[in-house]
């Protein structure tokens, strides 16, 4: 009951939740849902196991790219896009929002659009709601998936939210008794069930989780501020869009291949960004590193990171 009332999930009973940790719920869930031959549609760049678990059981992979957007600058989904890439033969629509590591959010009406287009190919819907609850504005919180559609799966959990990652505690909600079925019987050969002490300390972390997030959302909106400065003093380097939710933000690197700079900058500084090599699965280049802004540290690494610039 406490994911189900403090997310927001109304219409969601305690029946429709399987807790897992939240990369396995990624695997069961590929496994559930997927044979070889499949097409999935991912956002790009993803979390990797977002793709490859499907490309393991032999899914044809469609790359939804992210765009930024001419007029503002802003990084973005286009969702006339998402249409082109969706056929007869898509078994999966993967979303990611907020998204990482981008930081992009689709508004209330590209969501639901996401949602008809689904509906549309009486495909399955994978949400990715990590970063669900970070966002940067009122009002801009989308509904959970699985409140939407009966064929959708939100996952969720405490890493990012309440920033208690090490815990491993995250969870799967849907609505469908089938998918909820295939899922508790995959996981029977995962972890099983989680530690009782992650359960606890989980729980503890929910019931707080108003004034956990107020904590969160402030050091994020510090920390962006510190970030900007920083793109200012150095916009000869960087080329940075401010996110619209989460706790990541990808920068552009200006003549200097991303990964190698990221290489460089953990060897000599002890700094560790990661370059998009990380997240893509396409020939499309694009030369960012990903900045987490979650921490309360991130104006001093910002120092030193001047400090080894200006060298």
């Amino acid at each position: 009951m406490d994911i189900s009332n403090g997310h927001g999930l109304e219409t969601i009973h305690p029946e429709d939740v399987l807790l897992v940790c939240p990369i396995e719920g990624i695997y069961l869930a590929a496994r559930a849902l997927l044979k070889a031959g499949d097409q999935i549609v991912v956002p790009c760049p993803a979390y990797q196991s977002l793709f490859e678990v499907g490309k393991s059981i032999g899914c044809t992979v469609q790359m939804w790219n992210f765009e930024d957007k001419a007029d503002t600058g802003e990084i973005g989904f286009n969702i006339d896009t998402l249409r082109k890439l969706v056929t007869s033969k898509t078994k999966l629509i993967v979303a990611n929002f907020p998204h990482n590591p981008t930081g992009a959010l689709v508004s209330q009406d590209e969501w639901s659009e996401l949602i008809e287009l689904c509906r549309l190919h009486d495909c399955y819907l994978f949400s990715d709601e990590m970063y669900r609850g970070l966002e940067h504005e009122a009002g801009t919180k989308l509904p959970a998936a699985c409140q939407l559609y009966d064929n959708a799966i939100s996952l969720s959990g405490v890493s990012k939210t309440l920033n208690l990652p090490g815990l491993r505690i995250g969870w799967l909600v849907t609505k469908n008794p089938n998918i909820l079925h295939a899922l508790q019987h995959l996981k029977d050969y995962t972890t099983i069930c989680p530690p009782a002490p992650s359960e606890i300390l989980a729980l503890m972390g929910l019931r707080q989780q108003e004034a956990i997030l107020a904590r969160n959302k402030h050091t994020i909106e510090v920390n962006l501020a510190a970030l900007e400065c920083f793109i200012k003093r150095n916009r000869s380097t960087f080329e940075y869009s401010k996110p619209k939710a989460g706790s990541t933000v990808f920068i552009k690197v200006l003549n200097e291949d991303a990964y190698e700079f990221s290489e460089r900058l953990v060897k000599e500084a002890g700094i560790m960004l990661l370059p998009s090599q990380v997240f893509l699965d396409t020939e499309k280049h694009v030369n960012r590193v990903r900045v987490g802004v979650g921490r309360k540290n991130v104006p001093e690494i910002l120092d030193r990171l001047d400090e080894y610039l200006s060298h």
